[in-house]
């Protein structure tokens, strides 16, 4: 079964993703909260090819510098990343690392409308 990954420390944010995915494309996520989790996960349960792609974020409490980035794509899953940081040349550099995207978490919105 296709899945996104979601490495993501605040769980709030882990929530709000996952529903945004499930909602807007009807696929089932797998969270992650740190790179050695991360690690862990695709070293012991997983194959790579399950994934359509991985929402990391920049900033985690064991890869502050955007370690889990590189990683995931070492497991040749496509990224969109995820940050806080609204440093725009910060956020070009990672761009050059073959992610997909760059988002500033504020800027993360539905796109669907609720329904009751």
């Amino acid at each position: 079964m296709k899945t996104v990954l979601i490495v993501e420390d605040s769980t709030t944010m882990a929530r709000v993703l996952t529903y945004m995915v499930k909602q807007n494309l009807g696929i089932d996520t797998i969270v992650t909260t740190t790179l050695a989790k991360t690690t862990d996960y695709f070293e012991h349960c997983v194959d790579s090819d399950d994934h359509i792609a991985a929402i990391v974020d920049l900033d985690l409490p064991d890869a502050p510098n955007g370690e889990a980035v590189d990683y995931v794509l070492t497991q040749g899953v496509p990224v969109v990343v995820l940050t806080g940081n609204v440093d725009l040349e910060y956020r070009q550099r990672i761009l050059k690392k073959a992610s997909l995207t760059t988002s500033l978490k504020r800027d993360v919105t539905f796109t669907s409308t609720w329904s009751d």
